[in-house]
């Protein structure tokens, strides 16, 4: 669900709009109606999202961790909503667990280097 990009962890807009059963178009929306609060907490990435179909790529948006939680804050709390906010902080604590123990591992193979 999570994708690790210069070591930080985002999520994207087709994910979002996916797991909470919204329209891509509406998430879409709802980024660029808020786009100065979402890049209070850093830069906004996009990437081109192939289709399959032949049709025009469309521009994903790659948010961080502040600003998924901060976007997802704006929608209504259905249960899918809700669903999808629990496992979204569930995955985003599990990824930087994973980068804290990755991190505590490299320094110990460091420190086993240098000896």
């Amino acid at each position: 669900m999570l994708q690790l990009i210069k070591n930080e962890p985002r999520v994207s807009s087709f994910i979002i709009a996916k797991n909470t059963n919204n329209a891509y178009e509406s998430i879409r929306d709802l980024i660029k109606k808020y786009e100065n609060k979402l890049t209070l907490f850093g830069e906004i990435l996009t990437a081109d999202l192939k289709s399959v179909v032949g049709k025009e790529a469309k521009k994903v948006t790659l948010l961080n961790e502040q600003q998924a939680y901060l976007l997802i804050t704006f929608m209504r709390n259905s249960k899918i909503v809700i669903d999808f906010k629990v496992k979204l902080v569930d995955e985003f604590f599990k990824i930087r667990e994973f980068i804290h123990n990755q991190t505590l591992n490299e320094k110990v193979v460091n420190l086993n280097e240098s000896k």
